[in-house]
């Protein structure tokens, strides 16, 4: 399990899956919990690892219209 505050750019939650899968974790087996996350995050991280399950409390939609394209 990865719990991270917020999802930006998704890149720090990228790089965490990472290491896990380093450590021979399966990307089946990671679940990212987090409070605030952008659509471009989530759609980031999962064309990475498209196995990881998402689980988050508010999704910041069209703050700034081009990131929520």
């Amino acid at each position: 399990s990865i719990v991270l505050s917020y999802l930006g750019t998704g890149n720090t939650a990228k790089r965490a899956v990472s290491v896990l899968k380093e450590h021979n974790v399966s990307e089946e087996n990671v679940i990212l919990s987090n409070i605030f996350s952008t659509p471009a995050s989530v759609k980031s991280l999962l064309s990475t690892f498209p196995k990881v399950s998402v689980t988050q409390v508010y999704l910041v939609c069209c703050l700034i219209l081009p990131l929520c394209e």
